[in-house]
């Protein structure tokens, strides 16, 4: 499950560096803990809690959809938007790009072609 922080109907976007100690995500993994939206007290055992408790700290479950199929010419990107209040996956199609249907036309064959991909892709994320 994937959560997602909401506070004034937005989805509060990540504060600092993923790769350092203060980094906080706002979307993914909820907290142990968080403060009420309404009150400021603190509520420990978030991840336990009930969702009507979790929501008053502004942590809402995210709502999957299933990805569209890909078209031979277009795909679909993935991004969280809240739709009624309550925060949904979302899929925008998008045409491929050159280097998309590069590798789709011209599959690698090589081992060490295919090894070089998975190693590309890997780093892109």
């Amino acid at each position: 499950m994937s959560y997602a922080l909401i506070e004034t109907n937005t989805i509060t976007p990540e504060v600092g560096d993923p790769y350092e100690e203060d980094y906080i995500a706002r979307i993914g993994a909820m907290p142990y803990s968080a403060r009420r939206l309404d009150t400021g007290d603190w509520v420990l055992g978030l991840r336990d809690a009930d969702p009507e408790l979790q929501q008053a700290t502004g942590w809402y479950e995210v709502v999957d959809t299933p990805r569209p199929d890909d078209t031979p010419t277009t795909t679909h990107d993935r991004s969280i938007e809240l739709v009624a209040g309550i925060p949904t996956v979302t899929w925008t199609e998008r045409p491929f790009t050159a280097e998309e249907l590069d590798a789709i036309n011209n599959p690698p064959t090589d081992t060490d072609d295919i090894l070089a991909a998975v190693e590309a892709l890997l780093l892109e994320s």
